[in-house]
């Protein structure tokens, strides 16, 4: 988070410690932290983290974009389509 801006990283984190992570929950870099007594949010973040690999395996073949060093030099050079760069989509 120190040297990335939150449009660069985002983190979802399942924390099976003791609880250490949720000191980030409220950083912009963070979109969840889930305990891991918590098998709910477990399950929606892993199910959330899924989804957004297949939707991007999608986009990249669509577009063909063939790694994300490439994604990120096209986002870089403003040379994608309009709502690919919002916080949450495609990092």
């Amino acid at each position: 988070m120190l040297t990335h801006t939150p449009d660069e990283m985002q983190f979802h984190c399942i924390d099976f410690g003791g609880g250490s992570l949720h000191q980030f929950e409220a950083a912009p870099h963070v979109g969840s932290v889930a305990g891991r007594t918590d098998t709910e949010h477990i399950r929606r973040t892993l199910a959330e983290m899924r989804a957004l690999v297949v939707d991007r395996e999608a986009t990249f073949r669509t577009m063909g974009i063939a790694s994300i060093a490439e994604f990120r030099a096209r986002r870089a050079a403003g040379r994608l389509p309009a709502g690919m760069r919002r916080r949450g989509r495609f990092s």
